[in-house]
This record gives structure tokens, sequence and C-alpha cells, in this order.
């Protein structure tokens, strides 16, 4: 249960990263830098989403 949560949250965040992005690339004020950092975001909140997915209880704890 706390894992669906935890997939959830992730996803929102994953999402809400998407959408910082698409936002800052239409807006030419934005610095190379920081649309690169917010790729970065969108990058490691992707790889936290599908780290999420894959933990199943105990046993995705351990790594297994």
């Amino acid at each position: 249960m706390a894992n669906k949560n935890i997939v959830r949250l992730l996803e929102a965040k994953f999402s809400e990263s998407q959408r910082d992005l698409r936002s800052a690339v239409i807006d030419f004020g934005i610095s190379d830098e920081k649309l690169l950092e917010l790729r970065a975001a969108v990058r490691r909140a992707e790889q936290d989403l599908q780290d999420a997915k894959k933990k199943k209880g105990i046993l995705g704890v351990l790594g297994l």
C-alpha cells in the first residue's frame, strides 16, 4: 500500500517536472543552464519513478 502511494507521488513529481521543462522551452528568457537543470530534474524524477515501480514489498528492499 505504501509503495503505491510513493509511486503516485513520484508520478506527480515526474509530470510536474515535464510540465516545467515544456514551459521553459517555450520561454526564450530562460537560460541554457536552467534548461539543462530542468532536463536533469526530469531524468532524475523518471529514474526515481522507475526504481519505485521495481520495488515490491520486503523483497524489493532487499533487491530481489
